[in-house]
């Protein structure tokens, strides 16, 4: 059997387009993969930087929570004790958001079971830190944040 030169080119080139070719899909799999945890981690920046919500108290149920897009981020209002009151909907233990329940005046973890109180305060759970107050006024009959 004859070796062409010609033949062991073609072999070294064919080589080289497939190495090329799956460097190339792990290149394109790896961005696909590293993409999307990188936009999530990442702090959106805030398109409405001095976005002021305002909100009728009137509106407000007694021991009701209304969750609003502030700046990014979930905020819960609630009005117990025909007080408001406005915290970070984000639990302070991962960030997980917090559901509010108005039988038990108490704010819910879903992700580790953590649980605050309606100042804000953890109660139980694997959290430390009460939950993060969003400062406001009232004014004109409304809650003005922002």
């Amino acid at each position: 059997m004859t070796d062409h030169p010609h033949e062991k080119k073609e072999d070294v080139s064919r080589r080289r387009f497939v190495e090329v070719c799956i460097g190339g899909m792990g290149v394109a799999s790896a961005g696909a993969v590293a993409y999307p945890v990188v936009s999530f981690l990442g702090r959106p920046a805030s398109l409405e930087g001095a976005q002021t919500i305002r909100i009728p108290i009137d509106e407000l149920n007694e021991d009701q929570a209304r969750y609003i897009d502030w700046q990014g981020q979930q905020v819960a209002v609630i009005f117990t004790g025909r007080v408001p009151k406005a915290f970070s909907a984000s639990c302070s233990h991962l960030g997980c958001l917090v559901a509010w329940d108005n039988v038990k005046h108490v704010f819910h973890c879903p992700c580790h079971g953590a649980v605050f109180d309606d100042q804000g305060n953890p109660v139980s759970g694997p959290v430390s830190k009460p939950l993060t107050a969003i400062p406001f006024q009232e004014a004109d009959g409304h809650i003005v944040i922002g």
